[in-house]
Order: structure tokens, then C-alpha cells, then sequence
């Protein structure tokens, strides 16, 4: 056997001795903390196993929130309007129903109940929505808004109380009473209170020069275009323009919106019925809101129809209806 004329040469392999290693310093790294931005309305947990009581959290710092509040300032307070109470709700109760969006349910209440101060602009407080199934599995709720301190939070205010469901859009009991209403009042008649001469009449800004004395309204709650009253009962032009920021899931109950359309009763109380100013009368519950299957937010402009009900001294109640302009129903 022949070896290959290869060189092997013994080699020693010596590594270099190092005492002490000196780390190197760590690059210097400028760590800003982000601030998570507020939250209109966020689902916080259900209290129980069976997921009947859910929990949402409204934070008084969100942009949207402080925007809507400093729109309407009673006793020179920034205070949420009724209306706000039903976006909040349509919004939680959206959430918790399996593949319900807004194209194919609407929000129905069956009361509303004021039990306190109506909810503020207290950045040091969060505000919570409580809400319990009524039977299991169904979409329907009570509820009620509390309020209790950021840091600390033992002492809870409660503030309003009420029962909400979802009805599907398409749900023929909710078609039958929708129709039944629109004969019963009439898109006819209120053609006929807007067009009367004998009719009280009250049109664009002196509307709400006459509502300061109750309430200061912000340009975007000033919904109502012109209102004729007759007695017990007012007709009215409604229109707004939806805040372009709200994608079609949040939109259909915009606050501004459906406030212009709730502000119908008010004005017809507070400036019609009551005309001298010395009694005046504060929105302490609604009995029910019924949304037909076919409302649409983004109409621009509707015809509302008011009527004054009950007017007793501990009671005062009005019914208002919101016609289509298109298909003349409520």
C-alpha cells in the first residue's frame, strides 16, 4: 500500500489567555410609554358561568364621548342627553348578539328610568353598563348605567335604569305594528299641521334660541327644521347629517341624530303647552322606543309627528313618531 505524498506536519494550537471579560454596554434605548387611547365603549366581562350578566366600560376621556356631552349643557353642566343612552346600548347589546349587525336588527326599549344624575364629563370616574338577560338565550336585557372612581373605585353612583332587546329587521310582528301606526296617524296628516294656518309655527334657529332657556344645544342637536302645532299635537321637519367618522356598524343610532327626532316632545311641552317658562319640564323616563324594520339613519330628513298624551300635575307624557319621507311610514 502507497501513502499519498501528503505533508503532515504536527502543528500546536494555542488560544490566547483573557484574564477578565469586559462586557460591553448596552445600547441606550429611549422607551416612551404609549397611552392606550380611551375608549367610547369597551366589553369589560360576563359576572357569571353562564354568560347572562355582561359588563361594558364607557370612559369620559374618549374623544367621542367629551365631544357629544359638550354639545348639551344644562345648568351649565355638560350632560348626556337621552339619546346618548340608546347609541351606548344599541352599540352593547349589538355585541353580545351571535351574527347581529345593524343591517339586520334594530334596537327596542321598554323603559328607561331615570335614577340619578344623568352621566357627566368626570374624567377621574368610568362609567359602566350592566347588562342581564332576561330569559336565557334570548336578546333581551335589563340594564342600568353606574358610574365609580378611576382609582379607588368603592363609592358607585347609579344613574339610569331600564330593558332593551334587539328585534331582527324582518320580524313580521314588528311589520304589524309598524303598519299599523303609520294608518293610525298618518303621513296625511301631518302634511296637514305643517301646512295649517292656524297653526303655531316655529322655524330654523328660533327654535333653539327658544330651547336656551332649558337646555344649550350645539349646531349638530339641532335636528329640528321647522315644527306647526295644533293644540295637543305638533308636526315637524327633522333633519342632520351623520358624523362621517361613524362606519355603518356604529351608525345607526347616532346621538344627534335621535335626539332631534326626541327633542319633538320637549319643544312641544316645554314651548307649546308650557309657554310662559315658569314651569319647566326635565325628561325623567321614556315608556318605549320601537325602531320599524325599514329605518334608515342615513335619510337626511324625516317628518316627525308629536302628541301630548297625559298632562296631569306628576305627570306629563308625549308620544312621538318618525315618518320616512320616501315611503311616508313610521
Amino acid at each position: 500500500m502507497s501513502l499519498p505524498p501528503y505533508q503532515f506536519d504536527k502543528n500546536k494550537h494555542w488560544l490566547r489567555f483573557i484574564d477578565k471579560v469586559t462586557p460591553e454596554p448596552a445600547p441606550i434605548i429611549s422607551q416612551h410609554l404609549i397611552k392606550p387611547k380611551p375608549e367610547f365603549i369597551s366589553f369589560l366581562e360576563f359576572t357569571d358561568s353562564s354568560q347572562q350578566t355582561a359588563i361594558f366600560r364607557v370612559d369620559p376621556e374618549n374623544e367621542r364621548y367629551s365631544y357629544l356631552l359638550n354639545g348639551h349643557i344644562a345648568s351649565s353642566q355638560a350632560l348626556a342627553p337621552a339619546s346618548l343612552y340608546v347609541e351606548l346600548l344599541s352599540r352593547a347589546t349589538l355585541t353580545l348578539t351571535e351574527g347581529a349587525t345593524f343591517q339586520t336588527h334594530v334596537l327596542n326599549m321598554s323603559s328607561m328610568q331615570m335614577k340619578g344624575a344623568p352621566i357627566g364629563l368626570d374624567a377621574k370616574k368610568y362609567i359602566y353598563i350592566r347588562l342581564t338577560r332576561i330569559t336565557p338565550d334570548s336578546n333581551n336585557w335589563e340594564w342600568e348605567f353606574t358610574s365609580k372612581p378611576k382609582v379607588d373605585g368603592n363609592e358607585v353612583q347609579l344613574h339610569v335604569i331600564g330593558k332593551v332587546g334587539l328585534t331582527r329587521r324582518d320580524d313580521p310582528a314588528l311589520a304589524e305594528t309598524i303598519n299599523q301606526w303609520s294608518a293610525l296617524i298618518g303621513y296625511k296628516r301631518c302634511l296637514s299641521i305643517l301646512q295649517s294656518e292656524d297653526a303655531e309655527k316655529m322655524q330654523g334657529r328660533h327654535i333653539y334660541t327658544a330651547l336656551q332657556r332649558l337646555i344649550l344645544f350645539h349646531e349638530m342637536y339641532h335636528g329640528i327644521k321647522s315644527i306647526s302645532c295644533q293644540g295637543h299635537e305638533a308636526a315637524g321637519k327633522v333633519a342632520a347629517e351623520l358624523d362621517p367618522k361613524l362606519s355603518p356598524d356604529e351608525a345607526l343610532y347616532d346621538t344627534p341624530t335621535i335626539d332631534g327626532m326626541m327633542q319633538m316632545a320637549g319643544v312641544l311641552v316645554n314651548y307649546f303647552a308650557y309657554p310662559s317658562g315658569k314651569d319647566v319640564l326635565v325628561c325623567q323616563g321614556i315608556n318605549r322606543i320601537v325602531t320599524g324594520g325599514g329605518f334608515d339613519i342615513t335619510a337626511k330628513q324625516w317628518i316627525a309627528y308629536t302628541l301630548l298624551t297625559e298632562d296631569t300635575e306628576e305627570r306629563t307624557a308625549s308620544d312621538v313618531y318618525i315618518f320616512d319621507k320616501k315611503t311616508q311610514k313610521v
